[in-house]
């Protein structure tokens, strides 16, 4: 697995220095490596290569450097590896941003922060798609958040889950429970709504939604 990871990079980065590009596709180029390196990532995080999924992170962050995407799955890949204080400077890092779509810039003259908008783009899109990867890799960062007493950090992170694995029982549970903690009620209606919709008998579903629309709460 590991030759396999490092082959592709290479590729990449070959195809990337081709006559195939020049100068003036240096911002394509960058999202077509983060895509590939994305894939890449989800694959080796379900098959629990916990190294290769820290070397791709990385590799990641190095290229996008302060993305919030690439700060929490870099802090998920250390933690998982047991260096948990990296990871909480990371994901308290990670929580002094906002998650939003990057914004898209013309090219102008080629200088690296559209290079850097568009690869934070093509990473965002990647990892919020629809894909089993991510949406384990997600919601064990919202779990592992939850369990650092980080809640409310979580929160997002369940939420991606879900838009990459829908119905995901136990992303919904989390969701709900996160929600309720933290007195966000919109969270936490989604996550125990959603629930009951698959299962409809679950008791701590069925009690946290009584909670949260009880009058009086909001």
């Amino acid at each position: 697995m590991v030759t396999c990871c490092y082959n592709r990079i290479q590729q990449i980065h070959k195809y990337e220095t081709s006559n195939a590009y020049h100068k003036r596709s240096a911002p394509r180029r960058k999202t077509t490596m983060i895509s590939a390196l994305t894939e890449l990532l989800s694959n080796y995080y379900l098959s629990g290569d916990l190294t290769q999924v820290e070397m791709i992170a990385r590799t990641i962050r190095a290229v996008i450097p302060d993305d919030i995407i690439a700060l929490q799955i870099l802090g998920l890949a250390y933690l998982q590896r047991g260096r948990t204080s990296d990871a909480l400077k990371l994901f308290q890092e990670a929580d002094r941003k906002d998650v939003q779509p990057p914004e898209i810039k013309s090219f102008g003259d080629g200088s690296s922060e559209p290079q850097i908008e568009l690869a934070a783009s093509a990473l965002y899109r990647e990892a919020t798609r629809k894909h089993s990867g991510f949406g384990k890799l997600w919601y064990d960062l919202g779990a592992a958040l939850i369990a650092l007493k980080r809640p409310k950090q979580s929160i997002w992170a369940l939420r991606t889950a879900l838009v990459a694995r829908p119905a995901f029982p136990d992303a919904l549970m989390a969701l709900g429970s996160a929600g309720l903690e933290v007195g966000d009620q919109a969270a936490a209606r989604e996550g125990f709504s959603g629930l009951l919709a698959i299962q409809p008998d679950n008791v701590i579903a069925r009690s946290g939604l009584a909670h949260v629309n009880r009058p009086g709460i909001s």
